[in-house]
């Protein structure tokens, strides 16, 4: 088990970018750009799906630069970077409130091959088989 000193604050997500990012700038010449994306979450017993993971991203200055030219076509994304924790308190009820988010230090985009119509399981009937083997979909 590592020492306390040695503990290490990095995340790794992929998922679908969930509306076009926005970005905010400062007088100072500082921006910071947000935006939510949806991780899979697996499958329950069953094999139904379930309800993705949203996450909030934000990046500063030269990250949010990049990730604003991420667009809700280019959906899904990689994001690396640290968990973070934003602080404050309830203007109604005074009680301190939490929101986790990710600080995002690296972004890249993930650009889908389609894959050839043979290759498709019904692609050409139109037909959805739930019996056809779609493991190799990611999501």
């Amino acid at each position: 088990m590592p020492a306390e000193k040695e503990n290490y604050n990095s995340v790794q997500l992929i998922g679908n970018l969930g509306a076009d990012p926005e970005i905010r700038y400062f007088e100072s010449g500082s921006r910071v750009c947000e935006c939510r994306i949806a991780v899979y979450a697996g499958k329950d017993k069953s094999g139904k799906p379930l309800p993705p993971d949203w996450w909030t991203i934000k990046a500063w200055n030269a990250a949010a630069d990049a990730m604003a030219e991420f667009r809700q076509g280019n959906r899904m994304q990689i994001v690396e970077g640290n968990l973070k924790l934003d602080k404050w308190n309830d203007r109604e009820t005074g009680k301190e409130r939490t929101k986790p988010y990710v600080l995002a230090w690296k972004l890249n985009k993930i650009e889908r091959q389609p894959k050839p119509a043979e290759s498709i399981p019904n692609a050409n009937t139109g037909v959805y088989d739930s019996s056809a083997d779609y493991s190799e979909i990611p999501f």
